[in-house]
Parts: structure tokens; sequence; C-alpha cells
């Protein structure tokens, strides 16, 4: 045998070997292509339901602003009657004080 048959019979027994190293390293790179595809998927769901979720808290912090700045303005209010009532109690007491006056002999 020749040493170019021997170089030949080399490279034909590499090229087999590794054609079936080759299909093997091929179906693992497109499984973790499938793979990859899904987490992809999986992860711009997850995106979409962060944004949906950011959406609601944002409404939820508005809709929480403005009951209290309800609340704030029915405490004002409450602090303004609170103060006509004093008001008005004073001036009856002024009225029944210049009354019981009146009526003394």
């Amino acid at each position: 045998m020749e040493l170019n048959d021997l170089i030949t019979w080399i490279i034909g027994l590499l090229v087999t070997v590794l054609a079936g190293v080759w299909g093997r390293v091929a179906a693992k790179i497109a499984r973790n292509t499938e793979a990859t595809a899904a987490l992809r998927a999986e992860v711009a769901g997850l995106h979409g339901r962060m944004d949906a979720q950011e959406a609601a808290q944002g409404e939820l912090t508005t809709e929480i602003r403005n009951v209290h700045a309800r609340i704030g303005g029915v405490a004002r209010t409450a602090d303004q009657i609170s103060g006509q009532m004093m008001q008005f109690g004073s001036t009856l007491n002024v009225i029944h004080e210049h009354l019981l006056h009146r009526e003394k002999p």
C-alpha cells in the first residue's frame, strides 16, 4: 500500500467518524435553537405580563392619589364646619346671655 492510499484511507475514516459527530452536533444545535426560541417566546410573554401589571399599578396609584385628595377635601370641609359650629355656638351664647340680661329686673 502506498502512502497516498494510506492517506486517502485515513481521510476517509476521519470523514466517516466526523460525519457522525457533526450530525450529533447539528442535532444538538437544532434542539438548542428550538429551546432558545421557546424561551424567547416565554420571556416576551413575561414582558407583556409585566407591562400589564405596571399599567394596573399606575392606575391604582392614580386612584389612591384621587382618594387621598378627596379625603383631604373632606377633612378640610369638616374643619371648616367645626369652626363654623364653634362660631355659631359662640353667637348663640352671646344671644342667650343678652336675653338673660334683658329678663333680669
